[in-house]
């Protein structure tokens, strides 16, 4: 696509690199190759985020019907965006007063629509705790005849846990928050406090940590949570609130399926208020942007084919298994885009340009540019996260156990007067959240052996080892195709 443009500038770059209005001129014309591949990617985006939201996510089976009884503004909006790219396909440049009031527009959507994201994990997070406890009570039926020995389980376990030494840390989380929970109040917040000191890596990621650790203990502290979406915080309060002293197998099999419904339409809900911020972000990069449609056009012929497609699929002249043949194809050739703008940063990194006066180098225009594409990337990687990974300035030691105590101490306010039940699968999955501390690795296997001893009877520890096996395999099986993604974009980059 831009080999040839590339090679070109890499020409320029070698006849006389120390040239700064030489450097200075590459720079830019860098970046304005950056931001019209950018633009490029948009359009192909919003064809593509349009096409799965509503041709996809909105066809399952009562979801739409569901979304509409649930909250009316949201499913005004998710309307308001139905034929988006039709919309865009005859954009004009327009007046800059008008320009600047749908900009507006689409951030206040976006902050909404960010907001509705916050309070459904919050939902998510309390629904998920109802399946904990449904599943916790259910192991005690278990009457399956398991093959158990405790020692191979433990073994297993071991090496599990050891043969990887980066992920160890990671694999003991995994382990802890699959079995019971067997720590005293005081022994959890010392491993709480410790885990979060062994771990400390500046304040920010401090923060990061403790807000973590707080929504995923209790979704209720999610700013809006039972103000929107009021159905379904209505159904958790139901849910949570049932006496299960006397519940039968048949009752919390029915309570586990109808938590395993409302968990599926709460993830359906969150992937629409997802995509539509995928949409939002992609129609502010082109509404910011001065590039027009027809220079996009002509930059990537192949996007008319696209929106002629699009048109059809509008039209529902297209079967499911057409439409997802379609998303494909369009994947492709939006993965290809992203590896012409990964030549041009790559090409940036190669630029040197250090021996030069900076101040020769960047003028106003460069650093403007530098903005934009700032703004497109966060926009583009759909940036909704406060936090980096920068560490931030040193703070006092007073200060960060400040921060922890407070944690410590609101998490033992609420969890005082809760159902114990749910209190104790709150600080078990916590155990897969909190950084472990450093001297627990020597406690680790006396721990899962104290965990199984709560339970004594042989078809509760049956069930609790079938369950701890299972999700090691997933674990296995999510990191072997994490890395499996890993190594082939490895590969792919080292090729170009």
């Amino acid at each position: 696509m831009h080999h040839d443009e590339i090679q070109k500038i890499k020409k320029i770059l070698a006849e006389d690199s120390n040239d700064d209005a030489n450097i200075s001129n590459a720079l830019k014309e860098i970046f304005r190759k950056q931001k019209n591949i950018i633009m490029t990617i948009c359009v192909l985006e919003l064809i593509y985020e349009s096409v799965y939201l509503y041709d996809i996510i909105l066809k399952r089976n009562g979801v739409l019907k569901f979304m509409k009884s649930l909250n009316d503004d949201l499913y005004d909006t998710i309307e308001s965006f139905r034929d988006v790219v039709g919309r865009i396909r005859y954009y004009k440049q327009i007046d800059l007063k008008i320009r600047e009031n749908i900009i507006k527009m689409l951030e206040d959507k976006k902050e909404n629509l960010e907001s509705d994201l916050e309070v459904l994990y919050g939902y998510f997070v309390e629904a998920r705790y109802c399946s904990d406890v449904f599943n916790d009570k259910l192991k005690t039926f278990n009457h399956d005849n398991f093959d158990v020995s405790i020692e191979e389980f433990y073994n297993n376990i071991k090496e599990f846990v050891f043969e990887n030494e980066e992920e160890k840390f990671e694999r003991i989380q995994e382990v802890i928050s699959s079995i019971p929970f067997a720590l005293s109040r005081k022994r959890f917040f010392d491993y709480m406090k410790s885990g979060l000191i062994h771990e400390y890596n500046g304040y920010d990621k401090l923060i990061q940590n403790i807000f973590e650790i707080e929504e995923n203990f209790y979704g209720k502290l999610v700013e809006g949570y039972g103000e929107k979406f009021t159905e379904i915080a209505n159904k958790i309060e139901e849910l949570q609130t049932i006496d299960l002293k006397n519940a039968t197998k048949d009752d919390l099999e029915l309570y586990l399926k109808e938590t395993i419904v409302l968990l599926g339409k709460i993830q359906d809900i969150r992937e629409i208020v997802y995509s539509l911020i995928r949409i939002v972000n992609r129609l502010l990069i082109f509404y910011k942007s001065d590039r027009k449609i027809e220079d996009t056009l002509q930059e990537e012929p192949k996007i008319k084919i696209f929106l002629d497609v699009y048109g059809s699929i509008y039209s529902e002249k297209y079967t499911k298994k057409k439409v997802k043949d379609f998303l494909r194809t369009l994947n492709e050739y939006i993965s290809n885009w992203y590896f012409e703008l990964y030549n041009y940063n790559r090409l940036l990194n190669d630029m040197n340009y250090l021996e030069n006066d900076i101040e020769n180098l960047i003028d106003e225009d460069i650093l403007n540019d530098i903005e934009i594409l700032a703004e497109y990337e966060n926009l583009m990687n759909d940036d909704g996260d406060d936090f980096d990974d920068m560490q931030g300035d040193a703070i006092e030691g007073s200060i960060v156990e400040e921060e922890i105590n407070n944690l410590i101490s609101m998490i033992d306010d609420i969890s005082r007067n809760m159902n114990p039940e749910y209190r104790k699968v709150r600080m078990r999955r916590l155990l897969g959240i909190i950084p472990v501390p450093g001297n627990f690795e020597n406690e680790f296997f006396n721990y899962l052996k104290s965990s199984l001893e709560f339970d004594t009877t042989s078809n509760v520890k049956a069930a609790i080892i079938e369950s701890v096996d299972k999700r090691i395999k997933l674990y296995k099986d999510m990191k072997n195709s994490k890395h499996l993604y890993e190594a082939l974009l490895k590969n792919v980059k080292e090729g170009l």
